[in-house]
Formats: structure tokens, C-alpha cells, sequence
């Protein structure tokens, strides 16, 4: 989500909810975003197409059109 400044506004104390010294912490991720309004997000689709898939960027239009 570090790619989008969109994403960054929350100090990373407030989003620290792993603990690896407790034992018995299970792990997870928390986003304060919804799924719907990070896919919505074409400018980070496209970035994270370009670094995963190593192609220019395209827009979700497009990537959903792949498929």
C-alpha cells in the first residue's frame, strides 16, 4: 500500500499489531480501506501490474479486458 500515498496517512505505531515476542499472537493485516476502493485505485493497479508483470502500466480497464 506504500506505493499509493494515498495509503500512507496513519503513523506505523498505530498500524504495529503484531507482536512476535507473544507466543500466542496470531498474525494478520489490518487496512482501513475497503477492497472495492483499492481496486478503484488505477493508478496503483497499475503500478503494481508493472512491478509484478514487469509491463508498462495499463489501466484496470485494460487488465480486466485480459481476461
Amino acid at each position: 500500500m506504500a506505493l499509493s500515498p494515498k495509503y500512507m496517512g496513519r503513523p506505523a505505531a498505530e498500524e504495529t499489531i503484531n507482536d512476535p515476542n507473544n507466543p500466542r499472537h496470531y498474525w494478520r493485516y489490518r487496512i482501513h480501506y475497503t477492497l472495492e476502493d483499492v481496486l478503484e485505485d488505477e493508478p496503483l493497479i497499475s503500478d503494481l501490474q508493472a512491478l509484478l508483470l514487469g509491463a508498462p502500466p495499463t489501466t484496470l480497464k485494460e487488465v480486466i479486458h485480459q481476461f
